[in-house]
């Protein structure tokens, strides 16, 4: 026999408010204080991640910068000053929250390496849970951010919405390759699998300096080159003793196509955050 719904009285409500809520306002409005604290530690990362590159790299404005990484520090301090703080990996659903919002779309690529360093696999299907892989001995990252804009959503929109299978299979064959390149620390497999044979030639023409770039990277030595996200950052991975010559000469292919752009090296092994003691 089917349950019929309650009707829930303003004399039931008053009640609960006046007997239940009123007296442990205190406690409510502590537990409602805390609730906000989470969604907004949700929202720092991903937020800061679309300020830095849009706002302070791009407009080279690195004066903004500072609050930033304050925005940054005060989300894992607050963790830490609870009685029971969670560990860094558990505050990934709270950021993965923040970086829907931010984005309008639910992965992890931006936020689960700020928290935990290192290389990690985020693939939508897994989340929540994130795979924090091996990360290959004596390889360095680097990164060149061309003074361009290129909108996410409408690169999201330009892709083919299929792909033949031959093509699909030869793209996961090249990711598990990396990945068990990756656990092995071995250079030779990392270059022969190192490469997106799908997205990078649909959205490689929204980057006018890309094949100038990654011609000179793998001319340099870089293990491989490819766009990061829909761009407009290039990113390359090569041994650590070349990894300063491969970003002077993204740096140096770029200009010549009359784009302005700034680089970074770092070594894949960095930390995620982190609190330091004193």
């Amino acid at each position: 026999m089917a349950r019929t719904a309650r009707k829930i009285s303003r004399s039931s409500l008053r009640h609960a408010f006046s007997d239940i809520i009123w007296p442990r306002r205190r406690l409510v409005g502590i537990g409602l204080g805390l609730i906000l604290v989470n969604r907004l530690c949700g929202l720092v990362l991903p937020a800061s991640t679309k300020y830095v590159i849009d706002d302070v790299i791009a407009a080279g404005r690195s004066e903004r910068l500072w609050p930033i990484l304050g925005a940054v520090a005060a989300a894992v301090a607050v963790n830490a000053l609870l009685k029971a703080p969670l560990a860094v990996h558990d505050l990934l659903p709270f950021a993965l929250e923040g970086e829907k919002f931010a984005s309008g779309g639910l992965h992890a690529d931006n936020v689960a390496p700020s928290l935990l360093g290192g290389l990690v696999l985020c693939p939508e299907v897994l989340l929540p849970d994130v795979v924090s892989l091996p990360v290959p001995q004596g390889v360095s990252a680097v990164l060149i951010h061309p003074d361009l804009q290129v909108n996410t959503a409408q690169a999201r929109r330009g892709l083919a919405r299929g792909y033949p299978m031959k093509q699909w299979l030869a793209q996961q064959g090249l990711l598990a390759g990396f990945i068990a390149a990756c656990s092995a620390s071995d250079t030779d497999l990392i270059a022969k699998t190192l490469r997106d044979v799908i997205i990078e030639p649909q959205r490689k023409d929204n980057v006018p300096c890309f094949d100038a770039v990654k011609e000179a990277a793998m001319r340099r030595g870089a293990l491989g080159c490819s766009l990061s996200g829909s761009g407009p950052s290039i990113f390359a991975l090569c041994k650590v003793g070349d990894a300063r010559n491969v970003a002077s000469a993204m740096e140096q292919a770029c200009r010549a196509q009359g784009i302005a752009c700034q680089s970074w090296v770092s070594p894949m092994t960095a930390p995620g955050a982190t609190i330091e003691s004193s």
